[in-house]
């Protein structure tokens, strides 16, 4: 099986990362056509932060195209953390259960500053019977719902007020799509605990939930996005996970040249997703993960039914209209649009 190598510089920022000083800046020949790359893969202002006065050694190009991701960077964070201290005190000041997964927690917590993990998105997790008091909050806030049938059925999306430079936010009912075997909401919120942040107290899931939820996670996007390997990888601090999807991790520390911290079976229905990771890198991943539906769905759904359903779902008529959607809740409705668009009968 082939094995596609990562750039020098993608595997220097893991290293340097995980075991800061034991690794040298690689030659600024290595770093040529790599700000791209690691825009892409999400790592480029933590470069920045890593390489310190060392960047003046780059690549006029590159270094001028790291530093300008590395002040959007900067700029994103602090609106982000304002918009995550408003939405918390909205959040607790009702009788609702939450706690948010993934993104600015993970930030905050595992980086040195959370300018050097970009956050595309704010992930609320909720019972599915609060959402829609969480929307209503939202709304008033000036959030506007942007989820349409082209949306992912198991979250609902909210663009943030106009202006305010802060991130989208997606409510969820469940962490990972119903078919795939991802703790359920209510174990989550059950067993969240605070963290106290820089913008205040936060639910987060507890540290072994959370493990299970990042490593699941990562293995739905197929390994697209480096960041989320560093991510599990943070979270672990050196000590070793079993785990059910663990080979497919274990891949990818092999392909970056580390030790296999991360171990688990190595299953049949797991192969068409592995073979794949392990014929691309983190950014080619990147621009072609919608290409391994079949592949992701056989090593992450419950079984057979579950997996005809994913990869139905997958070729199912995707196009974004409000037509379908009920007021109540915009991801209802959605087979039934489907099946009309499929038939031709009318947008």
């Amino acid at each position: 099986m082939r094995i596609a190598r990562e750039p020098e510089s993608v595997r220097w920022i893991f290293r340097e990362t995980l075991e800061p000083g034991q690794s040298p800046v690689p030659a600024p020949s290595l770093w040529q056509g790599s700000a791209a790359v690691l825009l892409a893969d999400r790592l480029s202002p933590l470069a920045v932060h890593l390489l310190g006065v060392r960047i003046g050694e780059l690549p006029p190009e590159e270094r001028r195209a790291l530093e300008a991701a590395d002040l959007d960077a900067q700029a994103r964070s602090q609106a982000v953390g304002q918009q995550l201290r408003h939405v918390a005190a909205q959040l607790d000041a009702t009788a609702v259960r939450w706690v948010v997964i993934k993104s600015w927690p993970l930030a905050a917590r595992l980086y040195p500053t959370p300018t050097c993990r970009p956050s595309v998105d704010l992930d609320l997790l909720v019972e599915e019977s609060d959402h829609a008091e969480v929307a209503r909050l939202l709304a008033a806030a000036g959030y506007r719902e942007t989820t349409t049938a082209a949306t992912a059925t198991y979250h609902r999306s909210f663009s943030p007020p106009e202006g305010s430079h802060g991130l989208p936010v997606e409510l969820h009912s469940s962490a990972e799509p119903r078919n795939y075997k991802a703790p359920p909401a209510s174990l989550i919120l059950d067993s969240r605990v605070r963290y106290h942040s820089a913008v205040g107290a936060l639910w987060i899931p507890d540290p072994v939930t959370e493990r299970d939820l990042l490593i699941r996670h990562y293995c739905r996007h197929a390994g697209s996005q480096a960041i989320l390997l560093l991510d599990l990888l943070l979270h672990l601090r050196g000590s070793r996970m079993q785990h059910e999807l663990g080979a497919l991790v274990a891949l990818d520390l092999g392909r970056l040249g580390m030790e296999p911290v991360i171990a688990g079976p190595t299953r049949i229905r797991h192969a068409p997703l592995r073979r794949w990771m392990a014929r691309r890198t983190f950014h080619e991943r990147r621009l072609a993960r919608h290409k391994s539906p079949l592949g992701t769905s056989l090593a992450l759904a419950r079984g057979p039914g579950a997996i005809a359903e994913e990869v139905l779902g997958f070729a199912w008529p995707r196009f974004p209209t409000p037509r379908w959607r009920r007021e109540d809740d915009p991801t209802r409705g959605v087979p039934l649009w489907r099946l009309r668009r499929l038939l031709g009968a009318g947008r």
